[in-house]
């Protein structure tokens, strides 16, 4: 999906509004593009367990892949990028 980046920001926005509501979401940051060091719209979730589907499904509604998904000592820290 192309958008112009105010449109991306908003999808993104928009997307981790949604995953904050999924069960075993601890945390989500938004991280605009100089932000992430990715030269991209950016969500970090933090959760207990690997990604739910719950979080899975919002991802691909909203056009967005998760390029790193790692556990960190007792929770998992996904990356989901525009």
């Amino acid at each position: 999906m192309s958008d112009c980046p105010r449109a991306t920001g908003e999808r993104v926005r928009e997307a981790a509004t949604e995953i904050r509501t999924c069960d075993g979401v601890l945390a989500v940051h938004v991280l605009d593009p100089a932000e992430s060091g990715r030269g991209q719209w950016t969500i970090e979730i933090i959760t207990s367990r690997a990604l739910p589907p719950g979080v899975l499904q919002r991802l691909a509604r909203h056009d967005l892949s998760v390029p790193d998904a790692v556990p960190r000592g007792t929770t998992y820290r996904s990356i989901a990028t525009a």
